[in-house]
């Protein structure tokens, strides 16, 4: 199961844990539904408080033009800041977590599960590493500037598989 189903049994009966996440989706379609899914008050004194928000976008923004949830890096940069600045209002804690690299062997795998003989598994990564980090540097960013925490996912992953002898990223 995912991480946030794993951390809502860890903490089952000692807080409520909610998943928010929205697979496919990128900072463009996830700024438009962002008041719904975190409602602001007009008087901040009366806003209900998250203990902690985590915020991870950045691999679908980061999917080649040419892919339906690609948002240029500009773009995902500033929409990215309007997500933290929004959610720090009603959080007390906001964790920013950058996109993961790309391991193109395992990509190439799921693009054959999901798609199949429909024409829409073209052999062709549709994503990079490479690209991936120029996301991750946005995300870096935008996490310094806003004075919140960041996970780097990116940099972890690729420390574990320069540790583990992993190839093919």
């Amino acid at each position: 199961s995912g991480w946030a189903s794993q951390l809502a049994t860890l903490h089952c009966r000692k807080t409520d844990v909610f998943n928010r996440g929205y697979g496919g989706y990128n900072t463009r379609w996830a700024k438009f539904v962002l008041p719904s899914l975190f409602p602001l008050t007009e008087n901040a004194e009366e806003q209900p408080k998250h203990i902690l928000v985590t915020i991870w976008f950045g691999a679908n923004d980061a999917a080649l033009p040419t892919e339906h949830a690609h948002v240029p890096v500009d773009e995902y940069e500033q929409n990215l800041r309007a997500i933290v600045k929004h959610v720090k209002r009603c959080a007390l804690f906001v964790v920013v977590i950058t996109p993961p690299p790309v391991h193109g062997p395992t990509r190439l795998a799921y693009q054959q599960r999901a798609y199949g003989d429909s024409g829409r598994a073209t052999g062709v990564l549709e994503r990079s590493t490479e690209t991936a980090a120029a996301y991750a540097a946005a995300a870096s960013r935008v996490a310094r500037s806003e004075h919140v925490a960041l996970l780097d996912v990116f940099g972890l992953m690729l420390t574990e598989r320069a540790v583990s002898g992993v190839q093919g990223a």
